[in-house]
């Protein structure tokens, strides 16, 4: 009965967590479209450039120190 519930549990999380990276995706790809089409103005590409360098280098950064 508990591993059946489990199996509900785990499927259901999957599906979340499969639409997390699709989301993620569809807004990154909107990030990048914007800062490449300067769309939005040069200060919001060259902030948002910075925030995303810096958000890949803390998780380097992180992972590196972990091992």
């Amino acid at each position: 009965m508990e591993a059946e519930a489990d199996k509900r549990t785990n499927r259901a999380l999957f599906i979340v967590a499969i639409l997390a990276v699709f989301t993620a995706v569809w807004d990154g790809a909107e990030l990048l479209e914007a800062i490449l089409t300067n769309s939005k103005g040069l200060a919001f590409s060259v902030l948002s450039l910075i925030a995303v360098v810096t958000v890949y280098l803390a998780i380097f950064f992180f992972l590196r120190k972990k091992n």
